[in-house]
């Protein structure tokens, strides 16, 4: 219904982490603020809509390559960067997936990362 409704009056939506990056809770860090805010404001100021994009392969979110300015490091703009272990990235993106869904993860790699199917 949102995005019948987004659809209906163009409306753009925007995604922002200001949460953890490079790992889970604990073994990640902050998204500094100073990132946020400039993203916010790159948003605000329309510069976003005239990005370039990439798509997220987990999510199907897509994703500004880079943000202008000094204050953006583009490897936060896409998570997957920030994990030293990409696998283990995509365990816990498949997981959560799973977990909003109420089904199963469906990585084979999962296993091996110690998640087992539920």
């Amino acid at each position: 219904m949102l995005a019948e409704r987004m659809d209906k009056h163009k409306v753009d939506c925007w995604l922002i982490n200001t949460g953890w990056t490079g790992g889970r809770y604990g073994t990640g860090k902050r998204c500094p603020l100073a990132v946020t805010r400039r993203i916010v404001d790159a948003v605000h100021s329309g510069e976003l809509k005239t990005a370039q994009y990439e798509t997220v392969e987990t999510f199907g979110l897509q994703i500004p390559t880079a943000v202008q300015g000094t204050r953006v490091p583009c490897k936060l703009l896409n998570p997957a960067l920030t994990w030293r272990d990409r696998a283990t990235f995509k365990c816990e993106c498949v997981m959560e997936i799973s977990r909003r869904r109420q089904l199963a993860p469906c990585c084979p790699a999962c296993h091996s990362h110690g998640y087992g199917h539920s």
